[in-house]
């Protein structure tokens, strides 16, 4: 990937969302052009 940025946030990943990161991570390095990030909610 020829351009890269730095994302800045008081927050940190969790539950399902640090393998989320990585496996969007693994997509880019491998070249893929477009990736979908499926996400869900939990009502309570």
């Amino acid at each position: 990937m020829s351009k890269s940025f730095v994302l800045h946030s008081a927050f940190r990943p969790s539950g399902d969302q640090p393998e989320a990161i990585r496996r969007l991570e693994e997509g880019l390095e491998d070249g893929l052009a477009h990736q979908t990030l499926l996400g869900g909610y939990r009502l309570r």
